[in-house]
């Protein structure tokens, strides 16, 4: 998992919460995980499946969207729903304390 974790992210987190990312201070922090929201336009025009992780209001992990790719033959984080897809994945930093 922390292959898909970039180490930038890590910093700019521990950052916003004052943490020094490579001192061995961060007994704050339990972990920082890298998160996917599935956003855009929800509308009558939206696929089956991206109506539903729209509304989901869900984050998703970069190991489920491998899964759903797996699944559907392509790879979903770059190329989503299909062509002409108007959604993007938004990425998130998780905290956990």
């Amino acid at each position: 998992m922390t292959s898909l974790i970039e180490k930038q992210d890590i910093q700019d987190q521990a950052r916003k919460l004052n943490v020094n990312p490579s001192a061995n201070n961060t007994s704050k922090i339990k972990s920082i995980s890298v998160m996917y929201s599935y956003e855009g336009i929800a509308d009558d025009k939206n696929r089956p499946t991206c109506h539903k992780l729209v509304r989901s209001n869900k984050l998703y992990s970069r190991e489920e969207i491998e899964s759903m790719s797996a699944v559907l033959g392509w790879d979903v984080f770059t190329h989503k729903m299909g062509k002409n897809c108007r959604h993007t994945w938004v990425k998130h930093s998780v905290v956990r304390r």
